[in-house]
Order: C-alpha cells, then sequence, then structure tokens
C-alpha cells in the first residue's frame, strides 16, 4: 500500500478527558506505544497546546468539528496537521491528516 493524504495521519479514540485509549492509525510513524496514555494535547508541538486544548472543549461542546490545524511534532520535523473529531458516547474520535479534508454530511428528515 503506498500513502497517500488518507494514510498520512494518524487517528485516535481518546477519553473525554482527551487520553488516547487507542491508536486506530498510525500512518506517521509516531508509534503506537509512544502515544498511548497521553492527552491529545500532549500530542502536539508545543507551539499548538494552547489550540489542543481548545479543540477538546470544542469537540465535548459540539460533538463534531473538523478544519482545526496543529503542529505535530515527527521524528525531529514540526508538521502541519489538519484535525477533526467526533465524540461517539463517552469517547472522542481525533485525527490529524496532512491535508484537509472536505467533510459532507447528509442529513435524512
Amino acid at each position: 500500500m503506498t500513502p497517500n493524504d488518507l494514510t498520512l495521519g494518524i487517528a485516535l479514540m481518546c477519553s473525554r478527558d482527551g487520553v488516547i485509549l487507542e491508536v486506530m492509525h498510525d500512518g506517521l510513524g509516531i508509534g503506537r506505544q509512544e502515544l498511548l496514555g497521553k492527552t491529545f494535547p500532549m500530542t502536539v508541538a508545543s507551539s499548538s497546546f494552547q489550540k489542543a486544548l481548545s479543540f477538546l472543549l470544542e469537540l465535548r461542546e459540539k460533538r463534531f468539528i473538523f478544519d482545526w490545524e496543529c503542529d505535530l511534532s515527527v521524528g525531529g520535523n514540526t508538521i502541519l496537521t489538519h484535525c477533526a473529531g467526533l465524540a461517539i458516547e463517552d469517547r472522542l474520535l481525533i485525527w490529524q491528516l496532512r491535508r484537509a479534508l472536505i467533510f459532507i454530511i447528509c442529513l435524512k428528515k
């Protein structure tokens, strides 16, 4: 499988407090053990720490957010990622991708 815009990122299942419970996808090669047990804000570069805290607060409030930018430190390099999140029951699904995605939500009436 060759990397593409959808695989160059990470997908994290977190508690409502942002603690990483499961690494669902690690397309950046960070390492699952490096991420497990940390809070989401601790995974971003220091320049994005406050933004990551605000991301968690808004995700808990709105239950679905996207198009947030956070710097992520990977292998000594800082890369820009586009973040999105979805609240599922008592968990938060958070993903960070190298490129922004457009989300289309269809609601049936």
